[in-house]
C-alpha cells in the first residue's frame, strides 16, 4: 500500500514595496571622522589658561598661608591667657 502525500497548498507571498531614495543635488553625506588633535598632549607651551591657572594657585596658597598665621596668632593669645590665668592663681595662693 502506498502511502498518498498530501499536496500542501502554497501560500501566496506579499511581495514588499521599497522606496528608492534618489541622491540628491544638494550634497553628499559624510560619516564623522574623528578628528586629529591640534598640538601634542605632552608638549608644554604658556597660554592663557596656564596664566590663570598660576594665577589661582598661588591666590590659594597665599590664602592657606594667611589662615595659618591667624591660627599661629590665635594660639599665641590662648597660650598668654593660660599663663596670666596661671601666674594670678599663683600670686592668690601665696597671698593666702
Amino acid at each position: 500500500m502506498a502511502i498518498k502525500k498530501r499536496s500542501v497548498a502554497s501560500k501566496s507571498k506579499k511581495s514588499k514595496s521599497k522606496t528608492k531614495f534618489t541622491k540628491s543635488s544638494v550634497g553628499t553625506y559624510q560619516s564623522f571622522k574623528v578628528a586629529k588633535p591640534c598640538t601634542p598632549f605632552f608638549k608644554f607651551a604658556i597660554t592663557q589658561q596656564t596664566l590663570y591657572w598660576g594665577i589661582l594657585s598661588c591666590v590659594v596658597l597665599l590664602f592657606g598661608l594667611w589662615i595659618i598665621h591667624i591660627q599661629i596668632e590665635i594660639y599665641n593669645i590662648y597660650d598668654e591667657i593660660d599663663r596670666n590665668n596661671m601666674l594670678s592663681q599663683s600670686i592668690e595662693a601665696e597671698n593666702n
